[in-house]
Parts: C-alpha cells; structure tokens; sequence
C-alpha cells in the first residue's frame, strides 16, 4: 500500500519537471477569455474532467462534460472561436476524445490535451499540450497517471482564479452560501 503513495508523489514530481508553464499560462488565458469550455474524457480521465469543472464552476467559469461521446462531438461541433475544448486522456489513445477534440478544432475553438504521449491522436488534435508523467505499474492501469492529471487541473484551476481572483472569490461566496442553505 505505502507503494501507492511513492508512486502518485513521483507521478506528480514528474509531471512538474516535464510541464510547460509557458503552455499552461496560455492555456489559462484562452480560459479566462472563453465564453464556453468543454472538458473530454473517458473512464478514469473523465471523473477527473468532472472534478475540474466542477472547481471551475465555483468560480464562475462555466464548464460542459459528459462522459457520452455524442454529447462531447455535438457540445464540440457548437464550440465558436475563442472557446476552449479540453481533452483527457492518459495514453492519448481515446478515439472518442480525439475526435471531439477534431471537432472542436474544426469549429474554431482551441484545444488542448492532457495527456503522457505527446505522439498520440489525442495530442494531434490539440493546440496546446500538457504533458503528464505515466509510467505502467504491476497493475493493467496507470493509476499515478489519474494522480498527475488531477494536479495539472487543479493547476489550471488556480492559474484561472489567480487570474479573475476578485470574481472567483465573490463566485466562491454565492455557491457556499447556496450549498449552506441546502445542508439546513
């Protein structure tokens, strides 16, 4: 079990030596500026998609996923420019987020992939990439690799509240008090 926790922290430490901050604060711009963002994923990377827009959306940004493939291509083929499609993916191999991906290109929105392969389908769909670490353990699945993208989201996350900080808090506000009126 302690092997579990070794391997997510150098999953993590990993992914913070080979991610581009460059890429990231470019990629928190385009979010800031979006009037709709798009999350893909499949499986594992689709719960961390849905943790992502759901921060997201506590801080007014308002964040579309759907684990359904033909809601992501029909969201995507609706993406305007200046919208952002967002594509998780652990191989880079999920035909599904690829193609939403595509979709969401050809319609003029920016894409970006989350991904451990930088010579994937998914990350040849993307504009932007943010590479994560991912290295397969005694087990079928990469599990440090669920690890990596929920840091590098959450990172996103915060670089877009850092960069709307006054909007966020007072957004943070509202959904508190509103989820204290329903906890009674």
């Amino acid at each position: 079990c302690e092997k579990v926790f070794h391997n997510n922290a150098d999953a993590i430490l990993k992914t913070l030596k080979i991610l581009d901050a460059g890429t990231m604060n470019i990629v928190a711009d385009w979010m800031v500026k979006a009037k709709r963002i798009d999350i893909y994923g499949q499986s594992s990377s689709a719960l961390a998609a849905m943790s992502a827009a759901n921060r997201l959306l506590r801080i007014g940004v308002r964040t579309m996923v759907s684990e359904d493939q033909h809601m992501q291509v029909s969201s995507a083929a609706l993406l305007k420019a200046g919208d952002v499609a967002i594509g998780v993916s652990s191989s880079g191999r999920s035909r599904e987020v690829a193609i939403a991906l595509r979709t969401a290109r050809e319609a003029g929105a920016h894409t970006v992939c989350i991904t451990s392969s930088d010579n994937s389908p998914v990350a040849h769909q993307a504009e932007a990439k943010l590479l994560v670490s991912a290295s397969k353990q005694e087990m079928l699945e990469d599990l440090p690799s669920r690890i990596a993208q929920m840091c590098v989201l959450d990172a996103l996350y915060v670089c877009v509240a850092a960069k709307v900080k006054k909007k966020a808090l007072t957004n943070l506000h509202l959904v508190s008090d509103a989820l204290d009126a329903i906890k009674g």
